[in-house]
């Protein structure tokens, strides 16, 4: 019976290529954007049932959902993925678990946090794009000049060899055969 390979498996999954691959496809993108920050808030509710806002911790740990799919996909999906932070308070209100002091000052914050990742977020990703256009650019660029190069040196050699064989004028070496 053969054994099954945990490293190769785990190297696999957990690997730079499936935790950050270079295209997502646009279904996992706003899958991503919906399950992200409900883990997140699933991890709060279950942490901390009093205050699963952690609206009473020293900073706002439950924003890094958003901020990290704002950092990662631009500024709608960022937004969008802090629609369930809203949707928490919501249901903190109702269950009555929301601290006595809490103020509409951390959604503000948080969102102008989000605005600003996926601003950045949108900006390095058109740099990226500009610098992979003119990257393809110039090597295509290259390849042509590589390329006349070449013909340009076979055909200086053929000339020399003419030159070689039937000593005289250079008009007689371009002439055609």
């Amino acid at each position: 019976m053969p054994r099954f390979d945990f490293s190769g498996f785990f190297k696999r999954i957990t690997g730079g290529k499936a935790l950050a691959p270079e295209q997502v496809t646009g279904w996992a993108q706003w899958l991503e954007v919906a399950l992200i920050p409900w883990v997140a808030i699933g991890l709060a509710w279950l942490a901390r049932p009093d205050d699963p806002l952690l609206a009473d911790t020293l900073f706002p740990w439950l924003w890094f959902a958003p901020v990290l799919i704002a950092l990662r996909y631009g500024v709608l999906p960022g937004l969008l993925g802090s629609l369930p932070m809203l949707i928490n308070w919501l249901l903190a209100d109702h269950f009555g678990v929301v601290p006595k002091d809490f103020s509409p000052e951390y959604f503000f914050g948080g969102g102008l946090l989000v605005l600003v990742c996926g601003e950045f977020s949108d900006v390095w990703r058109d740099r990226n794009l500009r610098m992979a256009e003119t990257y393809l650019y110039v090597t295509e660029r290259l390849s042509r000049l590589t390329k006349r190069h070449l013909l340009l040196n076979l055909s200086h050699d053929r000339l020399e060899q003419e030159m070689l064989a039937r000593p005289g004028p250079l008009g007689y070496a371009l002439a055609p055969i």
